[in-house]
């Protein structure tokens, strides 16, 4: 019965989606050492999530599920020990990086970031995160890859947001470097677009703010690659900060009322 509960938020549909759509991601580009760890992943996952709601507080089994499919399809795993960090950091991360109920930073970005930092700091090798996932067939990966964005941004409202992102990093990016056809022919820049930048509780609703930040959003990607080893992951840490700090202004704004 609850996990009958569980799937019947608007998330459920796309996580069935995205859910195909990696196995035949898995099934094109087969690599026993990720898939064997990610089975670990998944399985560590899953353990942690039902003892944390059983022993701190309830969280969405779909979201979790839909962690470990993003941090799959995007991050290549290599050893058992990146498994265990990025677990530790992703809970960590998620429960806490939040103020008053409200996340800060998508937990799947904030934990691939600093996962990333702690390598630098405990000298392990740099995390791969490949978004292998994400082109796994060059453009031909886009027909896979439609449907979930395209009910996903039928389902949470996002139009304006994916569209004025893409617009932005289209126009910058021509401007500043001149036009390149392979960035908008594969499917990374639009699993990031369709899939993570659209996360419900750090993405903007209003009409208004997903024009201005979208447009934000793009012009930063663009500068972000000269600038960052992640410079997706650093856009959408971006974007959600800007979502947060307008969520606490209002708040405050509210309690002055």
């Amino acid at each position: 019965m609850e996990l009958k509960k569980a799937f019947r938020n608007q998330s459920s549909i796309f996580f069935l989606l995205l859910t195909c759509y990696l196995f035949v991601a898995t099934f094109v580009s087969f690599n026993y050492q990720h898939v064997m760890l990610s089975i670990i992943f998944l399985v560590v996952m899953l353990i942690s999530h039902f003892l944390i709601e059983k022993y701190y507080k309830k969280v969405s089994l779909v979201n979790t599920l839909l962690s470990i499919e993003i941090i799959y399809l995007i991050y290549f795993f290599t050893s058992l020990v990146e498994v265990l960090l990025v677990i530790v950091l992703f809970w960590l991360l998620r429960l806490f990086l939040r103020y008053k109920s409200m996340p800060i930073i998508n937990p799947v970005v904030a934990a691939l970031l600093v996962t990333y930092i702690m390598t630098l700091l405990v000298s392990l090798p740099t995390p791969f995160v490949s978004w292998w996932g994400s082109a796994f067939l060059g453009s031909w990966s886009l027909l896979f890859l439609a449907p979930v964005v395209a009910y996903g941004l039928y389902k949470f409202r996002k139009y304006y947001y994916f569209f004025f992102l893409l617009l932005s990093y289209l126009l910058v990016d021509t401007v500043f470097n001149g036009f390149s056809w392979f960035a908008f022919s594969t499917g990374t820049l639009y699993f990031a677009l369709g899939i993570m930048f659209l996360e419900i509780k750090t993405s903007p609703t209003r009409k208004m703010d997903q024009i201005v930040i979208g447009i934000l959003g793009g012009a930063f990607l663009v500068f972000s690659y000269t600038l960052f080893i992640y410079p997706i992951l650093m856009t959408i840490a971006f974007t959600n900060f800007i979502v947060f700090v307008k969520k606490f202004y209002l708040l405050e704004l509210k309690k002055k009322s």
